[in-house]
């Protein structure tokens, strides 16, 4: 039976079971190895393969199993991982400020890519380095936040995730595109001018990370996936390119030009992003996420290991790709966000793993 602790320490709102006792370990100076044994089970015999148990982390901490569960997602069981990133993250610097111990590493929704109340970026989880960034002089990525908001609420998280991440996808094909596409009226303009204030040139290398190259674009993928995620705009999409019988596609692309700025817009390219997500995802099902409990399986105390070294130098190869080009759009065309199935749509591309994909591609296909 687990002693009590000394110090009542309550758990963060999503806070990581391994988060929660490392903030245990350092406030009552023990060794986290030795609580993690304390206040888990091996599972199937296995003495490398543990799981937490609730009762008795309530024992040790003195909070009711239930009171831990309201906190804690993984002892929850009636959790939407779902709903939730693959990801442990570091919480917002305001949030965490008052829950002692150390940095509280949280499982954040799906659709949390900022803190409104104390005005910081949080992004999709960035691998090796810190994107967290006060967003005083950004207003329009708090409000693109309360709009994304709105749309989970009116659609649900799975379709306006599946939707986003084709916004952003198109949004990079668009930004590498250049200026030609955008006949000088639209809003595109405003990547580059956002892009300088994330990350600076003076220090690009430093400041690099592809979180802040996700929120030179968050505002208008946020307008794009409005646009997306609604049925009757996804209908409207399946009609053939340049149908003589119907301006349903017309209609679609010139709404998509409008809420971006652009008059009549309609691309006559077949290789157009707008027409490729028209052409092979409108009519499919939603791109379903990768949860956190797929990540965690077969690691020693529940939680996935840290980024492997192959990520971290693929991270440190884009921070010196991106100080010498300043090419965020091919960051981001390359880049999967994390939770998202393998997409070969926007940007199929031969190379030594393009078998590699192409496998993980039919996977999740199958999957959905």
């Amino acid at each position: 039976m687990p002693r009590r602790l000394p110090l009542a320490v309550p758990p963060a709102a999503g806070e990581t079971v391994k988060s929660y006792l490392m903030r245990l370990a350092t406030l009552h100076d023990v060794i986290y190895g030795e609580l993690w044994i304390w206040v888990s089970t091996p599972i199937d015999g296995d003495p490398k393969r543990r799981i937490i148990v609730g009762q008795r982390l309530a024992d040790a901490t003195g909070y009711p199993p239930d009171h831990l569960a309201k906190a804690l997602p993984e002892l929850a069981p009636d959790t939407e991982w779902l709903h939730l990133r693959d990801s442990p993250q570091p919480a917002c610097p305001r949030c965490s400020a008052r829950h002692p111990g150390g940095a509280v590493m949280r499982l954040f929704p799906l659709h949390a890519y900022a803190c409104r109340r104390h005005r910081y970026w949080l992004g999709p989880p960035d691998v090796g380095e810190d994107s967290y960034r006060r967003l005083d002089d950004l207003p329009v990525l708090l409000a693109a936040q309360r709009k994304h908001a709105r749309l989970v609420h009116t659609w649900g998280p799975i379709p306006v995730f599946d939707a986003l991440i084709h916004a952003f996808k198109i949004s990079s094909v668009l930004w590498k595109r250049g200026p030609e596409e955008t006949f000088g009226h639209s809003r595109w303009w405003h990547w580059d001018q956002r892009l300088d204030q994330l990350i600076p040139k003076k220090n690009s290398r430093n400041a690099f990370s592809h979180s802040r190259c996700y929120a030179a674009v968050y505002p208008e993928a946020v307008t794009i996936a409005g646009l997306l995620v609604r049925p009757i705009w996804r209908a409207r999409a399946t009609f053939p390119l340049g149908d003589p019988d119907t301006d349903h596609r017309w209609d679609f692309t010139c709404e998509f030009g409008r809420r971006l700025g652009l008059d009549d817009y309609y691309p006559e390219d077949q290789k157009h992003p707008v027409h490729l997500w028209a052409d092979q995802h409108a009519p499919r099902p939603w791109l379903i996420p990768t949860t956190f409990p797929e990540h965690r399986v077969g690691s020693i105390d529940g939680v996935s290991p840290g980024p492997p070294v192959r990520a971290l130098r693929k991270h440190h190869q884009a921070a010196r790709y991106f100080t010498g080009k300043r090419h965020a759009a091919n960051t981001l065309i390359y880049h999967q966000h994390p939770g998202a199935p393998v997409i070969e749509t926007y940007y199929p591309r031969p190379g030594p793993y393009a078998r590699q994909r192409m496998r993980l591609a039919a996977e999740a296909a199958q999957e959905r």
